[in-house]
């Protein structure tokens, strides 16, 4: 049977269905799983072996699960070798995930429903789990399940068990399996970021520190020479558009330096704590 392709859409997932009737359980394998006889609208043994079918897809690796239907694990309900009668109608999504749920847990994997139609009352019930990737933790199972009957003792489910999907069935994992699978867990993947910035109040353009530097400077030295030789003429002070003083403390270290002393020293103690007042001025930005 063919499988590189997506399960997704009437025509694909009919191609599947008509390989279930023309080859039966032949067409098991790593991505598919064939079931004629349950019935996941109930509790007991039909939902346990759904849950089974899920976890074991999902601790597949995912170099093994891309060459079978682009990654994704697909059991066909209500299908066999020579017919589709399909099961009842009413299986709902929402229904199915809250009897999963026990078994599955909090951190389940992914998965979903698609249907085909087979009568006015009955339809062939696909169950689609998502392909595995890099970084995804392993699934265990979370809850014990023990049928009834000896027959059917293979469907058993233990609380903590990992399930592995083999080349047509799924079963426990052992030792060195469990190890593939903490290794695909502990494998660096790039998260994507995505930002969104809204802007409340003034935005300030930042980039061009040295240019914001050297007009700003500029400015304070320009305003301090006017107002020194305004004292000098008896005049009152004149203040630049800016409307900052440069500090006493910085401008006038001592009272022996001349006004082009005085702004020598300045542009220095600038160039020293720009860097540091930069970052004082961003984080007094940054709102959380």
């Amino acid at each position: 049977m063919e499988t590189d392709f997506a399960p997704t859409g009437e025509l694909r997932l009919r191609q599947i269905v008509e390989a279930v009737m023309a080859e039966g359980d032949a067409v098991e394998g790593v991505g598919l799983e064939v079931k004629s006889d349950i019935d996941p609208s109930a509790k007991g043994l039909g939902i346990a072996k759904v849950a089974k079918f899920i976890l074991g897809m999902a601790n597949r690796l995912p170099a093994v699960a891309s060459g079978h239907f682009k990654g994704y694990g697909v059991m066909v309900i209500g299908a066999e070798k020579g017919q589709a009668p399909g099961i009842p109608k009413g299986v709902e999504a929402d229904e199915l995930a809250d009897r999963l749920k026990p078994y599955l847990g909090p951190n389940r994997p992914h998965w979903d429903l698609a249907r085909l139609p087979t009568s006015d009352t009955h339809e062939v019930l696909f169950v689609l789990v998502e392909p595995p990737s890099d970084g995804q933790p392993l699934f265990p199972c979370h809850k014990d399940f023990q049928p009834a009957g000896k027959a059917d003792a293979k469907f058993a489910l233990a609380n903590g068990d990992i399930y592995v999907r083999d080349k047509s069935r799924t079963r426990r994992a052992r030792a060195d399996e469990l190890l593939t699978l903490v290794a695909r867990a502990q494998t660096n993947v790039e998260a994507e970021l995505s930002v969104n910035f809204e802007v409340h109040g003034q935005a300030l353009l930042m980039t061009e520190e040295e240019a914001l530097k050297t007009l700003w400077v500029e400015a304070l030295t320009k305003d301090y020479r006017d107002s020194r030789t305004t004292e000098e003429r008896g005049q009152g002070h004149k203040s630049n558009p800016w409307s900052i003083n440069i500090p006493a403390s910085i401008l006038t270290p001592g009272p022996r330096l001349e006004v082009e002393e005085q702004i020598r020293e300045f542009r220095v103690r600038v160039d020293q704590g720009w860097a540091k007042g930069m970052d004082l001025i961003v984080e007094s930005l940054i709102v959380v």
